[in-house]
């Protein structure tokens, strides 16, 4: 069912170019959450955030693209692990300091274009060309039900929660999973 999809990777220029496009799929995606008025969910300060997060290291992209319109995202980077974790978890478990870490800030697709498989290709895709990393995690809201199910059948494990400093910020479960030949 999947098959009609092409994906197309990128890094800062491509995301530079189609800001604009980025925005209106998150606000497609997460509509829901927009519509709630909490400052944390609202495309302004999507926009920011994203603006953030293209600009650190080993930023990477992919898109799904379905008859000439993007239908879905993932991007990520290279974070210093102590600051992604933050101090609080870091200190609980000082072997995470340690690791090579890739993280996915982001992954959505469209509400049209749910249940086909298009988060799984985008995640494998996002992760698939990481070199010299040890360790792949990523936030989630713990009621975003299908992210939960679909990181955990990929082999993520939750390992504590984190509260980022952003207006109106939801309480965000950690997932960690470690990177093994093949995976």
């Amino acid at each position: 069912m999947t098959s009609r999809f092409a994906l197309r990777p990128g890094g800062v220029a491509e995301v530079t170019a189609m800001h604009g496009l980025l925005v209106e799929v998150y606000t497609d995606a997460y509509a829901h959450r927009v519509a709630t008025g909490n400052p944390f969910a609202s495309p302004g300060s999507f926009a920011e955030r994203l603006e953030r997060h293209r600009a650190r290291p080993g930023f990477s992209w992919v898109g799904a693209w379905s008859d000439g319109e993007l239908v879905g995202y993932s991007y990520g980077q290279r974070p210093d692990p102590r600051y992604w974790f933050g101090d609080e978890l870091a200190d609980e478990h000082e072997p995470l300091t340690e690791m090579r870490l890739f993280v996915t800030n982001e992954l959505m697709v469209r509400q049209a274009w749910r249940d086909q498989g298009i988060g799984r290709l985008l995640h494998d895709a996002l992760i698939d060309a990481r070199e010299a990393v040890t360790h792949l995690g990523l936030y989630v809201r713990p009621d975003n039900e299908p992210a939960v199910h679909l990181y955990t059948r990929l082999g993520y494990e939750r390992i504590g929660t984190r509260q980022l400093a952003y207006e109106g910020a939801p309480l965000f479960d950690v997932m960690l999973r470690a990177v093994s030949k093949g995976s």
